[in-house]
């Protein structure tokens, strides 16, 4: 096996093991746009590190020809009380389209921001910028909005991302005071505390057979299936997410009733042992 691959294997199997209730926030990412410049703050001193996740789903072609319009949430966790002001853009994949309500509407304010004034503004064709504003620190965790996108036609193996955007310019994330903890509040959202989400859609499996471990459904099973399932873990063991009966049948490699670092380690191992060595 090329050294390389044995080095990567090595470490990503040691960060498996090292799974704790900080590994979930470890997920998250950083907003896509502009690079959010820090200006000297220490995101070791943020208090308030919220995590804004958009849905991550994943369905069989089926479910997609028999409902191709799906509806997804944008939810925030760990800022209950403490932010009051937000603007940033969503983007979905140019191959979906952006479906309005019978006002005309493209999204609608969840119960997080129900005494909030809630504004969503199009940004072309796959986008939109959403303004938030209240006072007094009344927004909450949970749904912000929500939206609907319509899939298109002839899917067999797709992925469609959806995103968040930054723009240097307009957004922020803050409190009433834009004060150190607001600022620091913003500066973690924006730079670790976002989950991008997608839709992704996979052929029938009657007749199409996915490898055992093949999390994701691209016909192999690697480094990217363990990632997956240990994400997954993370979410379990922070209480954040229950496993639906599907997960439990994919992401369970050693079929212990479980999904855990068990799991991606073996995943792990099938990766190692099936790799071609190279020179």
């Amino acid at each position: 096996m090329n050294k390389y691959i044995k080095k990567f294997i090595s470490v990503t199997a040691a960060a498996v093991m090292l799974v704790s209730s900080t590994a979930l926030q470890a997920f998250a990412d950083a907003a896509k746009g502009d690079e959010y410049d820090l200006g000297g703050l220490d995101l070791s001193k943020a208090t308030v590190k919220p995590t804004i996740s958009i849905t991550q789903e994943t369905i069989a072609e089926g479910e997609y020809k028999a409902h191709p319009i799906r509806t997804i949430d944008v939810t925030i966790s760990g800022a209950t009380g403490k932010y009051d002001n937000a603007g940033f853009s969503v983007k979905v994949d140019d191959r979906l389209k952006l479906v309005k309500d019978d006002e005309g509407y493209i999204a609608e304010a969840g119960p997080a921001l129900k005494r909030s004034m809630f504004e969503c503004i199009p940004e072309g064709d796959n986008g939109f910028r959403v303004i938030i504003a209240s006072a007094g620190a009344k927004n909450g965790d949970g749904v912000m909005f929500s939206f609907q996108v319509e899939l298109p036609e002839g899917i067999k193996y797709e992925k469609f991302p959806i995103e968040i955007y930054y723009n240097k310019e307009t957004d922020l994330f803050t409190n009433e005071a834009m004060d150190e903890e607001g600022k620091l509040m913003e500066a973690w959202t924006f730079t670790q505390g976002i989950e991008h989400g997608y839709i992704e859609v996979y052929g029938d499996l009657s007749h199409d057979r996915i490898p055992k471990g093949d999390v994701n459904y691209d016909r192999k099973v690697d480094s990217v299936d363990a990632s997956m399932i240990l994400a997954l873990y993370a979410k379990i063991s922070t209480g954040k997410t229950e496993p639906t009966e599907k997960q439990l049948t994919e992401y369970d490699y050693n079929e212990d009733g479980a999904i855990d670092s068990a799991d991606a380690s073996k995943v792990l191992a099938y990766y190692a042992a099936n790799s071609t060595s190279t020179k």
